[in-house]
């Protein structure tokens, strides 16, 4: 079977027409014509399971791989930080309250003491 520079295979499913959109924006950023199939289908929306399929040129299938990977690492040590950032703060609230809760407390035992 010949190789055929001008089919499209798929880089990419994912749930939504807008993340395939985000991926397209990034693909074509790189130089990368990329395009999407599934989700609006007739002009109502399909109520079933499945997904929006990201796809460029075989010629490009590589670099898009690798550009979508690059992508997805750098989402996933964002995400991580956000995590992090997010259980600090809440750490710091709880040291917080429990030093006021704890102040309070002391309070009302010396003035039940002192009465």
């Amino acid at each position: 079977m010949a190789h055929n520079e001008t089919a499209l295979t798929t880089v990419a499913t994912v749930s939504t027409e807008l993340e395939a959109a985000l991926l397209i924006d990034l693909l074509a950023e790189q130089g990368i014509t990329a395009t999407q199939t599934g989700g609006l289908t007739a002009q109502f929306r399909a109520e079933a399971p499945g997904g929006v399929e990201v796809m460029v040129l075989q010629d490009q299938q590589a670099a898009a791989r690798a550009i979508i990977a690059e992508n997805e690492a750098l989402n996933a040590q964002y995400q991580s930080a956000v995590q992090d950032a997010e259980y600090t703060t809440s750490l710091r609230k709880f040291g917080y309250w429990t030093l006021i809760i704890g102040n309070a407390v002391a309070l009302l035992i010396l003035l039940v003491l002192a009465i």
